[in-house]
């Protein structure tokens, strides 16, 4: 396990539609849980062929984001090209940017 911890999925196109989900980032995949206790998993995401991409927020976001994506242009989470998610500043931003290089 390379970094566990709440992040923001953004999948609407509704304004403010989000959900805090717990993450875990291994060398292979990302997976996400309802909450930290990582019992009840909600999604699993090889890592193959993901790149992740800045998002600059509209301006109504209030927290920073970033997004994953495949490099062949397959979508990455159901119908969905790419995958938002926000963190809660800057700092933790950073720290999750470098732990998907690590992975």
């Amino acid at each position: 396990v390379i970094r566990k911890g709440f992040l923001r999925v953004h999948t609407g196109v509704k304004l403010f539609q989000a959900k805090d989900y717990f993450f875990v980032l291994s060398t292979d995949n990302l997976s996400w849980f309802t909450d930290s206790d990582e019992k009840d998993k909600k999604y699993m995401l090889p890592l193959e062929n993901l790149k992740i991409r800045d998002v600059e927020g509209g301006f109504m976001a209030k927290r920073p984001q970033f997004a994953i994506f495949n490099i062949d242009s397959k979508n990455v989470f159901k119908e969905h090209k790419t995958l938002e998610l926000s963190v809660d500043n800057t700092d933790e931003l950073d720290t999750w940017k470098a732990s998907f290089l690590r992975a």
